[in-house]
C-alpha cells in the first residue's frame, strides 16, 4: 500500500513537471513574437496620436496666421497671399486668404487709394501718390477679379466649397457694379442663386436676390477728388458783433426788418443804439448789432 502511494506521488510529480516544461517551451517559442506584436500595436497608437496632434497644431497655426492678418484692419493683399502660399495646404485657408486679398484690392478701388495708404488723423492722405487715378483703379479691379476667379474655379464643384464659391461670385458682381456693367453683375448674382439653391443655402440665395433688386438704384460712381481741387472755405466770421463788417448787410433789408418789430418788443434797439432786451441773449445781441448799424 505504501509502495503504491509512493508510485502515485512520483507519477503526479512527473506529470506536473511535464506541464511546466511545456509552458516554458511555449513561452520560449512565442514570447518574442507576442511582445513584438504588442509593441507594434502600442507604437501605431502612439504614432496616430502624435500625428493627429501635429495636424491639429498645423491647422490651428494656419488659421491663427490668417486671423492675425485679417485683424490688422487694412492688411495688404500681399500679406493675405503670403498666408495662401505658406498655408495653402490646409483645407480652406488658401481660398480664404485669396478672398481676403481680393477684398483688399476691391476696397482700394472703391476708396480710390492704394492698398495700405497712410492716412493722417484728419483723414488726409500723407502721400499724394497713394491716390489712384483711373488706371490705378482699373488695375486694382483687375487684380481683385483674377483672385476671385481663381477661388471660384477651385471651389465651384468642390464638396464644402459652396461658401467660398459664393463669396467669389459676390466679389465678381461687385466688380461689375464698380465698372458700371449692371448686366454682368446680375449674371454673377444669378449664378449665386443657382449655386445656393443646388447646395441648400436659401439664406445666400436671398442675399443675391436682394442685390439684384438693388441694382436699379445704383448711380454713377463719382470720380475721386484731389485735395488741391477742393474749394477753400472762406474764413469764419468773427464771433464779436463789434468785429463784424457791417457793410455786408443790406441797409434796405435792415430797415425792413426793423420796421417789422413792434415798438414794445423788449429786444428792440433803443434810442441810443443799444439793445434794451433782457429776455433772450440772442435778441439782445441782434439789438446791439442793429444799433451799431444805426
Amino acid at each position: 500500500m505504501d509502495e503504491r502511494q509512493s508510485q502515485i506521488r512520483e507519477g503526479a510529480g512527473l506529470e506536473e513537471s511535464r506541464i511546466n516544461q511545456d509552458f516554458i517551451d511555449f513561452l520560449r517559442k512565442w514570447s518574442t513574437p507576442a511582445l513584438l506584436v504588442i509593441a507594434l500595436i502600442f507604437g501605431v497608437v502612439a504614432y496616430r496620436n502624435w500625428s493627429t496632434t501635429r495636424e491639429r497644431d498645423r491647422i490651428d497655426r494656419a488659421f491663427e496666421e490668417l486671423s492675425l492678418v485679417a485683424a490688422s484692419g487694412d492688411a495688404l493683399p500681399e500679406q493675405y497671399l503670403r498666408v495662401a502660399r505658406e498655408r495653402g495646404n490646409v483645407r480652406g485657408v488658401g481660398s480664404m486668404a485669396r478672398l481676403g486679398a481680393a477684398d483688399a484690392w476691391l476696397r482700394a478701388a472703391r476708396k480710390g487709394v492704394a492698398p495700405g495708404a497712410a492716412i493722417g488723423p484728419d483723414g488726409e492722405l500723407l502721400t499724394e501718390e497713394d491716390l489712384l487715378d483711373a488706371a490705378g483703379v482699373d488695375h486694382a479691379l483687375s487684380q481683385a477679379e483674377a483672385l476671385y476667379r481663381e477661388v471660384l474655379e477651385t471651389n465651384r464643384t468642390r464638396s464644402g466649397g459652396t461658401l467660398h464659391a459664393a463669396s467669389a461670385l459676390f466679389g465678381l458682381g461687385a466688380i461689375a457694379e464698380s465698372r458700371g456693367s449692371i448686366g454682368d453683375a446680375e449674371g454673377f448674382y444669378q449664378q449665386v442663386i443657382e449655386l445656393a439653391e443646388t447646395r441648400a443655402f436659401p439664406q445666400i440665395a436671398a442675399i443675391a436676390r436682394a442685390r439684384i433688386a438693388g441694382l436699379g438704384e445704383l448711380g454713377d460712381v463719382p470720380e475721386p477728388v484731389r485735395r488741391a481741387e477742393v474749394p477753400v472755405e472762406p474764413e469764419a466770421a468773427a464771433e464779436s458783433g463789434e468785429e463784424l463788417d457791417i457793410q455786408m448787410f443790406d441797409p434796405e433789408l435792415m430797415e425792413q426788418l426793423e420796421g417789422q418789430r413792434s415798438p414794445g418788443d423788449e429786444g428792440a434797439p433803443g434810442q441810443d443804439g443799444q439793445g434794451a432786451g433782457e429776455q433772450g441773449t440772442g435778441d439782445g445781441e441782434r439789438g446791439a448789432g442793429d444799433g451799431g448799424a444805426g
